[in-house]
């Protein structure tokens, strides 16, 4: 592993360093040799194939001193390799403090698929829990495979809707699902339990929302809290979530109290919309998910976390543009009150409040910045100014 550190007169260089030693293993004489100081800072790390990638944090911009990355390693001093990947993990996946990642990172579930692909999660999950349970196998029930292979099978029906077939031949021959079910858990013939008719990409998606892939790693990590065993984190995972309000504004607010999520400022205006769906953020991720909105004819609206799905970047970029066709104008006028309130950051309170404004606008902005804010090392102006000069050139607005 190495580090790139900077003098105060731009002499700079790269050095080796190892996480588990004193002072990141360098040797400080030969780093002020070559750099003017003993306490140069950090502009770059590269950590080969350790796996560690991110776990110290620095703001990116020149104005982290080594120093500050001694105090962050001396937090991993007793931790082994394993406990060590995780907690770079953990940084990569949820963000925030390191301390604070060393405290938690082990109360979260971790699942190596070594695929991105959500059917992949669901597979491992159900494999962890040993079974699944009655209930999740009548949510997720694959109608449609069902009723195709009853097609194939030639199955004298008057529909050509495999969905139909399958419903037909359920309520006709076992007298409903429930007892469908019922019927297969006795066959000891059939190895696979409810798995043959069971949508494993409809329970994956809806698992996604609760867990984030690290790419790196091939690691899935679970968002919420597990403080008792695997399978009690996992049986708990399946109990459906919901989110209403009587306001668009409640139910804005509604979500975001209870949940890991942010609503993208596209949402927050009544703007053109029938409120039908809701695109939904989470700060520190790429991935942008849609949820599917029920409105009651007394006027509240609802939202289930299994109607909970990410969306790939075609879609993202569609939805995206269908919606700014009716709200462009109001986007617009959310960055230039952001930058407006740019000019008035004068601390680090101040500072912090803006940075909330910017998530759901621009997340690679916010991130930066954050580490930056975080580290408070630059001064609250100087950063309020950068977003400024950032929100300004994406607007295409010239000095």
């Amino acid at each position: 592993m190495q580090i790139c550190l900077e003098g105060p007169r731009g002499d700079w260089g790269w050095f080796d360093f190892d996480i588990k030693k004193p002072n990141l293993g360098l040797n400080l004489e030969k780093v002020k040799a070559a750099t003017g100081t003993d306490d140069p800072v950090v502009i770059d790390t590269e950590y080969d194939d350790s796996g560690l990638d991110d776990i110290l944090s620095y703001d990116g911009m020149g104005y982290t001193p080594v120093s500050n990355l001694f105090k962050q390693a001396e937090l991993l001093q007793d931790l082994d390799d394993d406990a060590l990947e995780r907690v770079a993990i953990y940084m990569r996946t949820q963000g925030g403090d390191l301390e604070y990642a060393v405290d938690h990172y082990d109360n979260h579930v971790y699942i190596e698929t070594n695929d991105s692909d959500p059917a992949s999660l669901a597979h491992e999950w159900v494999d962890i829990s040993g079974e699944i349970p009655k209930e999740v196998a009548e949510r997720y029930f694959d109608y449609r495979q069902l009723g195709q292979d009853l097609l194939d099978d030639d199955y004298e029906t008057d529909s050509d809707d495999p969905y139909e077939v399958a419903e037909n031949y359920i309520d006709e021959v076992y007298g409903g699902l429930d007892l469908y079910l019922t019927e297969i858990a006795k066959d000891l013939r059939n190895d696979n339990y409810y798995n043959d008719y069971f949508d494993w990409d409809a329970y994956g998606r809806d698992l996604s929302f609760s867990n984030t892939y690290d790419e790196q790693s091939g690691v899935w990590v679970s968002e919420s809290v597990n403080r008792r065993t695997h399978k009690l984190h996992i049986k708990e995972s399946m109990s459906a979530k919901k989110y209403t309000g009587y306001t668009w504004r409640d139910f804005i607010n509604n979500i975001e109290s209870n949940s890991s999520y942010k609503v993208d400022s596209l949402e927050r205006d009544m703007i053109g919309s029938r409120h039908d769906s809701i695109l939904l953020l989470k700060p520190g991720s790429d991935t942008l998910f849609i949820g599917e909105v029920t409105k009651y004819s007394d006027g509240e609206y609802e939202l289930m976390d299994y109607n909970i799905h990410p969306i790939n970047n075609e879609s993202r970029s569609f939805t995206r543009k269908n919606k700014r066709c009716v709200k462009e104008s109001a986007m617009k006028n959310n960055i230039e009150n952001i930058m407006y309130n740019a000019t008035l950051v004068h601390d680090y309170d101040a500072l912090g409040d803006l940075l909330t404004t910017i998530l759901p606008i621009d997340k690679d902005l916010y991130n930066r910045i954050y580490k930056a804010y975080e580290a408070q090392r630059v001064p609250a102006e100087k950063l309020a100014h950068k977003i400024y000069d950032e929100l300004a050139n994406a607007l295409g607005i010239e000095d």
